[in-house]
């Protein structure tokens, strides 16, 4: 942010300095009309502008103003990655219940059209009596069959089921293939409601922010069985200033996972790469709750515009986005890691 804020200094000709609110958040408002965090800060104008950015909400554009929108994030879940490891059980992964109830189905289809067919007078022939049921069968495995040179009307559907045997071993030859030579590296929680549905698991949130403001009005909903659980114990509530500690002490363990837009888990994720070598941690492929991100400003501030042709100029111009990704040094290392695991 700091890139932006001496290019809109520059273009509107000020000079400035940076305090910090004496509560590290970005704004909660309170029952009493009163807000804390960088919301009160540029509420009771103990600041010309506050840099945030901060997510864009109602009830704070009420008590201050929002410069242009600087980008948009979603709330992802970071949980740790397990250990890699070879299931034993993968030679029959592939064959799925649903797999086995179809086959089964087809076998059962194919002896019903037989059994009809043998009996229609048109047909007029008996079915051959070296093709049994059990041949059906003996193909799916692979075996052979005895040369009968008496099969006749029966060639259609015994080629059919073949080309339909043929694709089934093909798929699960290449699916066994897969599973056997990768090796798998859990990442159980790809959705909030898979850490809903954990019991053992608990939520990481920062508190007093917009994301906890979201799901404590939500009056319905999967947001609303998150307040549910938190009202169990199920939510620990962080500042921004704990988030690195946290993430190392808690979410390291398995049993806890942190909610926390998607920029700052790749910041993360980039830093513990660099420092330690390591992906331990990863985020989840589901996007919750979209922010709109911006600057704040006291009510009617002079200020505003000229801030807001430099966000213009920064982020049409692409300046913004190239200023983020400076930021993160080998960015896709673990990702990539991500997207080979099963």
């Amino acid at each position: 942010m700091k890139f932006l804020v001496d290019m809109v200094a520059k273009k509107a000709n000020f000079t400035y300095d940076v305090i910090t609110p004496p509560i590290g958040s970005w704004g909660y408002g309170y029952p009493n009309g009163s807000w804390d965090g960088l919301v009160g800060t540029a509420l009771r104008e103990e600041a010309d502008f506050a840099i945030g950015p901060a997510v864009v909400l109602y009830n704070r554009a009420l008590v201050i103003d929002y410069a242009d929108t600087l980008m948009v994030f979603y709330i992802r879940i970071l949980g740790r990655r397990g250990s890699t490891e070879a299931n034993p059980w993968s030679y029959v992964m592939p064959l799925a219940p649903s797999v086995w109830a179809a086959t089964v189905a087809a076998l059962l289809t194919i002896f019903a059209i037989l059994a009809v067919l043998s009996k229609i007078s048109w047909v007029n022939v008996p079915l051959s009596p070296q093709m049994t049921p059990s041949m059906y069968i003996r193909a799916m495995l692979q075996q052979d069959i005895p040369k009968d040179t008496n099969i006749r009307w029966e060639r259609v559907i015994y080629g059919a089921w073949l080309l339909t045997v043929l694709v089934l071993i093909e798929a699960y030859s290449a699916n066994l293939f897969t599973l056997l030579a990768f090796r798998r590296v859990p990442e159980p929680y790809q959705s909030l409601r898979s850490v809903l549905d954990d019991p053992k698991v608990v939520m990481i949130w920062f508190g007093n922010t917009a994301y906890t403001q979201f799901f404590e009005a939500a009056e319905s909903g999967i947001f609303k069985e998150v307040y549910e659980a938190g009202r169990r114990g199920r939510i620990t509530y962080i500042t921004p200033q704990e988030y690195v500690e946290t993430a190392n002490r808690l979410v390291s363990r398995g049993d806890h996972v942190l909610l926390h837009p998607d920029l700052a888990m790749k910041l993360f994720l980039t830093e513990d790469f660099m420092d330690k070598g390591s992906c331990k941690f990863y985020f989840s492929k589901e996007m919750l709750i979209p922010m709109a991100f911006s600057m704040m400003l006291p009510k009617y501030s002079p200020l505003r515009e000229p801030i807001n042709e430099g966000i213009r100029a920064a982020v049409e111009g692409g300046l913004y986005g190239h200023w983020l990704e400076s930021t993160m040094t080998n960015p896709t290392s673990c990702k990539t890691l991500r997207r080979r695991s099963t």
